[in-house]
């Protein structure tokens, strides 16, 4: 696939013929008006579609220039689509430690090739820890009062 190609199209405001590799791993011919690149996507109007999709580059496996011009109102729609931002979820894991379990909670945030792990120090409290110290308090309160 040829950067260079599609780059040429956006300038000269060209439609495309792509094949296309699906996220299930089928390959599909899409003519469409490229409107920008930015990082590892393609952001265009897919006449199958009939919808402004998000491409990624490494999955377009070959592309065409087509003399037919790309509609600029379809363009213009295009380029304000937004990149995929990264995605955000919650990782569990457990820790043995002699008898007892640890539980820590971790907030993860997936960037372009690494995981970035932000740590809570009220999330890393387990239930136990927080029951012994309500029994300590009560201990107290009853043995000084």
């Amino acid at each position: 696939m040829d950067k260079e190609i599609i780059h040429s199209a956006i300038r000269n405001h060209k439609t495309l013929h792509i094949n296309y590799l699906s996220s299930k791993g089928k390959n599909t011919g899409r003519i469409i008006h490229p409107a920008r690149v930015q990082k590892k996507y393609l952001i265009a109007y897919c006449e199958k579609r009939n919808d402004i999709r998000i491409f990624r580059l490494d999955r377009i496996k070959s592309v065409q220039a087509l003399n037919q011009s790309s509609d600029d109102e379809l363009v213009e729609l295009a380029k304000m689509k937004e990149t995929p931002q990264p995605h955000y979820s919650k990782a569990k894991y457990s820790i043995k430690k002699r008898t007892r379990n640890i539980k820590h909670y971790h907030s993860v945030e997936q960037q372009t090739d690494s995981y970035q792990v932000n740590n809570s120090l009220a999330e890393q409290k387990s239930g136990n820890e927080i029951i012994t110290v309500i029994i300590v308090i009560l201990i107290l309160y009853l043995l000084f009062f």
